[in-house]
C-alpha cells in the first residue's frame, strides 16, 4: 500500500514488522517538508523514532491503555514542531507504520494521538491568542501614559522652548522658598531687541532667538533651579543659588553676553533684568515677587535696558549696565 500527503513524496508500507527507523525517516522528512523546522534531518528522526517505539510499545502491552498514547500527540506540538502542522502528516506515518495483527488497537494508538495533538493546538493558539491580546492590552496602556504624560507636559511647558510655563513656575517657585535654606532669588529677563529681530529677519529667526536664550538661561541653572518663558519676549528665573540677588544676574548676564549664531548670521541681543528676593523663613507670594522683579526689569527697561536692577535697591545703585 502506497500513500501521498498532499502532494508530499512520503511512501510508506504498511506491512507488519515495518522498519521503524525507515518510517521515522520518511515522516521527518514528510514533516520538514511541511513547513518551518529548526532541528537537523537527523535529530527530528531520533525524536520519532523514539516515540514510534512508545507507540509500539503501548499497542502491545497488556493490559491495553491507548489513552497512555496522549502524551506523544502532545510532544508533537511542542518544539521543534511548533512551526508547521503536521496531523495530517502523523497519521499517514503511523498508519503506514501499523501492524496487521493488531490493527485495530493500533487504529485506537492513532486516534488518541490524533485527538491529543489537535487538543494540544488548540491549547497553544488559545495562549497565543492570550498573549497577543495582552500585549495590545499593554501596547494600549502604554500609549495612553504616553498620551497623559504629553497633556501634563504640554499644560505645564511652552510649545516653542519647552520650558516651563507660568502655572509650573509658581508651583516650582513655592516649593523652592518653603525646602531652602538658602534666600530665594527671582528674575525677570526681557530681551531688548526681540522686535528688531522679527521686523528685520522675520519671525522664524526671532523664535531662532528665543530657543537659543532659553538654551543659555537654562545651562546656567543649579540644580533645584527653574527657568520658564513668561510671555513673548521675557523669561522667568528662580533660584536659591545665590545668597545675594547680583550673583545670578551677573551669570545671565555672561550667558548673553556671547553673539548667537543663527540662521540668519551671528546676532548679538541685550537684556533688561529685574531683581526680587526673599529671605530664608519669610512667606512667600509668588505673584508679589515676580510683580517686583518685574517693576525693576521695567525701571532698566525704561532707561535704555542692557543691565539689572535689583528690587528695593537705592536709586543711586539701582541700575547695573550690562
Amino acid at each position: 500500500m502506497q500513500m501521498s500527503v498532499h502532494g508530499n513524496a512520503l511512501q510508506l508500507s504498511s506491512i507488519a514488522g515495518s522498519d521503524t527507523a525507515a518510517t521515522a525517516h520518511l515522516w521527518a522528512r514528510s514533516i520538514r517538508r511541511a513547513g518551518h523546522v529548526p532541528a537537523s534531518h537527523a535529530d527530528v528522526q531520533v525524536l520519532l523514532e523514539g516515540l514510534l517505539l512508545t507507540l509500539q510499545a503501548i499497542a502491545t502491552t497488556e493490559p491495553f491503555r491507548p489513552a497512555d498514547a496522549r502524551p506523544v500527540g502532545m510532544r508533537l506540538a511542542q518544539p521543534p514542531f511548533t512551526g508547521t502542522r503536521i496531523l495530517s502528516h502523523t497519521i499517514a506515518a503511523l498508519t503506514a507504520a501499523q501492524q496487521n495483527s493488531r490493527s485495530e488497537r493500533w487504529a485506537a494508538v492513532i486516534g488518541e494521538v490524533a485527538e491529543a495533538y489537535a487538543e494540544a493546538v488548540q491549547e497553544r493558539a488559545l495562549i497565543q491568542q492570550e498573549e497577543i491580546l495582552q500585549a495590545a492590552v499593554l501596547v494600549h496602556d502604554q500609549q495612553v501614559a504616553a498620551l497623559q504624560d504629553q497633556l501634563r507636559h504640554q499644560a505645564t511647558h511652552d510649545p516653542l522652548t519647552g520650558l516651563a510655563n507660568r502655572t509650573l513656575l509658581h508651583t516650582v517657585c513655592a516649593q523652592l522658598a518653603a525646602g531652602s535654606s538658602a534666600p530665594l532669588n527671582v528674575l525677570v529677563v526681557d530681551l531688548d531687541r526681540l522686535k528688531a529681530v522679527n521686523d528685520q529677519y522675520g519671525h522664524p529667526a526671532g523664535d531662532e532667538m528665543l530657543v537659543a536664550t532659553a538654551q543659555r538661561l537654562s545651562s546656567i541653572l543649579l540644580d533645584g533651579d527653574i527657568v520658564a518663558r513668561y510671555g513673548g519676549d521675557e523669561f522667568v528665573i528662580a533660584t536659591c543659588g545665590f545668597a545675594t540677588p547680583w550673583e545670578p544676574a551677573e551669570r545671565v548676564i555672561d550667558a548673553l553676553r556671547i553673539p548667537f549664531e543663527l540662521s540668519v548670521g551671528q546676532l548679538e541681543m541685550t537684556a533688561s533684568i529685574g531683581v526680587a528676593q526673599v529671605p530664608v523663613g519669610r512667606r512667600v507670594d509668588v505673584h508679589a515677587l515676580i510683580k517686583d522683579a518685574d517693576s525693576a526689569m521695567y525701571s532698566v527697561k525704561s532707561t535704555g535696558g542692557n543691565g539689572y536692577r535689583v528690587f528695593g535697591c537705592k536709586p543711586a545703585d539701582a541700575v547695573h549696565r550690562i
